[in-house]
């Protein structure tokens, strides 16, 4: 590795960092929020949770529809999804009664305190 490191001009790592994200987990899902808040700016409905006062309940398929067509880039990558999972608001992966009226497959995340 350090041969191989050397020739690309680039650093070898620490080994106890190797295989670790350099970007904290609240870093790499900072951007997924940081989605949720623009949609919200430009008026995009994406929570089904019937308590967004409490609640998010997102479905990923769906946010991913509508970034694209408010012209927003979003992918749900498997990095993406590991750090959403341990971010302290999530709560679950499950089905949820949608404010619309149906069931929808959701990733809930306990809503932010507003002051």
């Amino acid at each position: 590795m350090l041969r191989t490191n050397g020739r690309l001009g680039a650093e070898t790592p620490p080994i106890e960092n190797l295989g670790q994200s350099v970007l904290s987990l609240a870093d790499q899902s900072a951007p997924f929020f940081d989605l949720l808040a623009a949609l919200d700016k430009l008026g995009v409905s994406w929570n089904h949770a019937r308590k967004p006062e409490k609640v998010w309940a997102v479905s990923m398929p769906e946010v991913t529809r509508l970034s694209a067509a408010a012209g927003l880039v979003f992918r749900l990558t498997e990095d993406m999804a590991f750090s959403l999972r341990a971010d302290p608001r999530f709560v679950a992966a499950k089905t949820v009664r949608s404010v619309h009226g149906h069931a929808v497959h959701c990733w809930v995340f306990s809503a932010p305190t507003r002051h």
